[in-house]
């Protein structure tokens, strides 16, 4: 599994949501033998969003986004995320220019996982 249902379920705690039961339901699954969790630097998410032009309201403080308020809520989302993973087996699968260079790292994780 990556890491995306986990930053869900991270993304709803920063908006205030993490109390309601249907976490603790989301909770209550089968977890993963394995969460791969792709690092990406503020930085870099900044950009690919466009210099914040294509952010939703779960991923930035405020009513507008701007990079300080982004970079905020990205590091107050990182930690909460490794929160939520953190009894779980993971994976870091840290950033790369290359995509290719990303997938093959991952391609990799998941040779060893169902080998």
């Amino acid at each position: 599994m990556d890491s995306y249902y986990y930053k869900l379920l991270a993304k709803c705690r920063l908006a205030g949501a993490g109390d309601n039961p249907m976490f603790d339901w989301w909770r209550s699954f089968p977890q993963p033998r394995r969460v791969v969790y792709l690092e990406v630097s503020p930085e870099t998410a900044w950009r690919r969003s466009r210099e914040g032009a294509r952010l939703n309201r779960l991923e930035h403080y405020g009513d507008v986004p701007d990079r300080d308020a982004f970079e905020r809520y990205q590091g107050d989302l990182r930690k909460t995320m490794r929160e939520e993973i953190r009894d779980l087996p993971v994976t870091v699968i840290e950033e790369h220019r290359d995509p290719a260079r990303t997938a093959a790292e991952i391609r990799k994780v998941l040779a060893h996982e169902l080998g």
